[in-house]
C-alpha cells in the first residue's frame, strides 16, 4: 500500500514528463529567427538555404502543406496532417520534379 500512495503522487509529474517527450514540438523556428510560415512562391522555395538540420517552411495558404530542406540541400514538398492524437508527415515529392501549384493541388487531395 506505501509503493500505491508514492505513485499517486508522482503520477501528475510522471504524466507531465511523459506527454512533453511523447509529443516534442514539431516545427522550429528557423536559426535566424525567422517565422517558420509564409506565402510559399516558386521563388521564395528556390531562395530557401539548407540548416545543420532539417528546415521546414509552412505555407499560409494552406494549412500543413510546406517545403522540407534536408541539410544537404534536397528540397521536397511536405503534408503535415493528424489522425487522432498522431500527428503523421507525407513527402509528396521533390521540389524538382513537382511545381509549387502541382504540389499545392495534390496536398488538397490527400
Amino acid at each position: 500500500m506505501q509503493n500505491v500512495r508514492h505513485f499517486d503522487c508522482i503520477w501528475p509529474l510522471v504524466r507531465r514528463i511523459t506527454l512533453t517527450f511523447a509529443y516534442p514540438v514539431l516545427t522550429r523556428r528557423r536559426p535566424e529567427g525567422r517565422d517558420t510560415t509564409m506565402r510559399l512562391t516558386e521563388r521564395a522555395v528556390a531562395r530557401i538555404a539548407a540548416g545543420d538540420r532539417d528546415v521546414f517552411i509552412w505555407d499560409d495558404a494552406l494549412p500543413g502543406f510546406g517545403v522540407r530542406v534536408k541539410p544537404s540541400g534536397a528540397k521536397s514538398y511536405i503534408i503535415q496532417y493528424r489522425r487522432g492524437t498522431v500527428s503523421r508527415r507525407m513527402t509528396i515529392g521533390a521540389c524538382s520534379l513537382y511545381r509549387l501549384e502541382q504540389a499545392r493541388e495534390r496536398a488538397r487531395r490527400r
